[in-house]
């Protein structure tokens, strides 16, 4: 790096994580705080104990995509965020209610903060959500000017309220701010409000029903600033939003484009027909999607086996394209490991001695060895695999379905 990139280019993550620390000891932060580079996290601590981790991956990925004339203002308004906790949430309903939001993000979020408190060595706050459709989950929190702040299962209950009716009061709050929707071409939608809830507006459905779509509203939400919605009759307005969506999986703060179908005033998971023109767009968002999450859980699940001393192989999600340029989902089950392998569409398995592959559709596959195979409780769903197959079950499963 020249002398001119050092102090005018775009900073490296170590030196933006020395930016980040010098801010918040020049305003007092009063814990100890270690810069994780392998995690790229800031640890904190207060006297000598865990007292939490920021991640700064997000942060960073903000603060490369602005004018270096910004980039101090955004310091500053980081470093706001990561002293939310000295403020305290109102401790009666009626005067937090106000400022309550809800959030919608991928499921896998909460899966996610689970893996970091048992990490942190401790259970964390349990965070009441509700699923929409498969991949996709709603959430509270308490609103402030300089962060979100999640609200807890026990902070519900010093309310006296329970989810629903937090919820309710929420989406009344979200409903009175005015929103931006940009249409595209004659039948698709994009917010544009720019507050960081346009991808909570999935959940107002007086606003979705309003936009004149061909067929039932198709929604993706591939960050938390973007809501995209075209009808599930409107071929080139779903090519559109598909090709919207994975430019936004590259934006800061992603989460995951895999689409959900408004039915009865309920978003379900909505999976395109294999003949259908733009499937194998859909196919790619799914496997971007899944691959981000997938790599996500695998470092913190890594990371807890290996404070643990436990010797468990913690299996990719990968992909190609197939000879017709289909993608192609798939994970490694080795000989003689003890893995846990994410749901794909096939499995290679590889022999220890001769290091050749058998290859397999999952659902043949436990067809084949499904007893071998045992559901986790994680999301992005997981198996764990002890045993290998016999010979005789690997021979079933390479000549495939009869």
């Amino acid at each position: 790096m020249g002398l001119l990139d050092r102090f005018f280019g775009t900073p490296t993550p170590e030196r933006f994580a020395r930016q980040v620390i010098n801010q918040l000891r020049q305003a007092g932060d009063p814990r100890q705080v270690e810069f994780d580079r392998d995690n790229f996290q800031l640890r904190f601590y207060e006297d000598g104990s865990n007292a939490g981790v920021a991640n700064l991956t997000n942060f960073f990925a903000e603060h490369q995509q602005l004018p270096r004339k910004e980039r101090s203002q955004h310091l500053r308004h980081i470093v706001r965020g990561l002293l939310t906790y000295l403020k305290e949430v109102p401790s009666d309903f009626e005067d937090a209610r106000h400022d309550l939001r809800p959030i919608v993000r991928s499921r896998a979020y909460i899966e996610l903060l689970r893996l970091q408190s048992q990490l942190e060595g401790h259970e964390g706050p349990s965070i009441p959500h509700e699923l929409i459709g498969d991949h996709l989950c709603a959430a509270l929190v308490y609103d402030l000017p300089e962060s979100m702040q999640s609200v807890s299962a026990e902070q519900l209950e010093s309310w006296g309220v329970t989810y629903y009716e937090a919820m309710e009061a929420a989406r009344r709050n979200l409903a009175e701010v005015d929103v931006r929707i940009a249409q595209l071409g004659n039948s698709v939608y994009a917010t544009a409000t720019g507050d960081a809830y346009d991808a909570s507006r999935l959940l107002m459905l007086d606003l979705i029903h309003q936009l004149d779509v061909e067929g039932a509203p198709v929604a993706l939400v591939p960050n938390r600033d973007t809501l995209l919605i075209a009808g599930s009759e409107d071929e080139e307005g779903l090519g559109a939003i598909a090709e919207l969506a994975d430019s936004a999986l590259e934006a800061p703060r992603p989460m995951n484009a895999l689409p959900v179908i408004l039915i009865n005033d309920e978003w379900h998971t909505w999976e395109l027909s294999a003949d259908h023109p733009h499937y194998q767009k859909f196919r790619l968002l799914e496997i971007k999607s899944l691959g981000a999450e997938y790599a996500d859980q695998k470092a913190l699940l890594e990371s807890l086996y290996h404070r643990d001393g436990e010797d468990v192989f913690v299996a990719s999600y990968s992909a190609f394209q197939d000879e017709e340029q289909r993608y192609v989902s798939y994970c490694v089950w080795g000989e003689g490991i003890d893995s846990l392998l994410p749901r794909a569409d096939q499995v290679m398995f590889a022999r220890r001695e001769d290091e050749t592959f058998i290859r397999g559709n999952w659902d043949f596959v436990q067809q084949v060895v499904g007893d071998l195979m045992v559901p986790t409780d994680a999301y992005p769903q997981r198996f764990r695999v002890r045993e290998f197959p016999s010979e005789h079950q690997l021979a079933e499963i390479e000549a495939g379905p009869k």
